[in-house]
């Protein structure tokens, strides 16, 4: 069984350090640097999780809205097999067409880095970055 919380917490590191403040260039932001199209495309398809941008700035809204994005995109209807820990990594990174696109080597890289040593999985709790 993959363990998404573990794939999560090493995304953080390779995204944003496990910064939740973290801001990139495409107004992407927090510890998982969320887009505001994907916090829309979110709160279009899950209404009831009430996201909204101010949610990047939350590890734990941040995650969750990670795992809704990967239960819309990353499935086995969608890709005709069981999705890979590769595969949730480039979902989030690459957009929910990763899988139809060249994978992003150097991505890819710093994300196996961050496997090889010690991430702290209580980041997503609130309080414990």
């Amino acid at each position: 069984m993959t363990n998404l919380l573990a794939i999560l917490a090493c995304i953080a590191m390779t995204e944003s350090n496990g910064d939740p403040n973290a801001v990139g260039v495409a107004d992407d932001i927090g510890i998982l640097q969320i887009t505001p199209i994907m916090v829309q495309d979110m709160a279009e398809r899950y209404p009831h999780m009430r996201f909204t941008p101010g949610d990047r700035w939350s590890p734990k809204r941040s995650a969750q809205m990670c795992l809704c994005y990967w239960h819309t995109y990353c499935t086995v209807r969608r890709l005709g097999r069981v999705p890979t820990e590769e595969d949730y990594v480039m979902c989030l990174h690459q957009g929910p067409n990763w899988y139809k696109q060249p994978r992003d080597e150097q991505h890819w890289r710093r994300y196996q880095w961050w496997k090889t040593v010690p991430v702290n999985l209580r980041m997503f709790e609130e309080g414990g970055a």
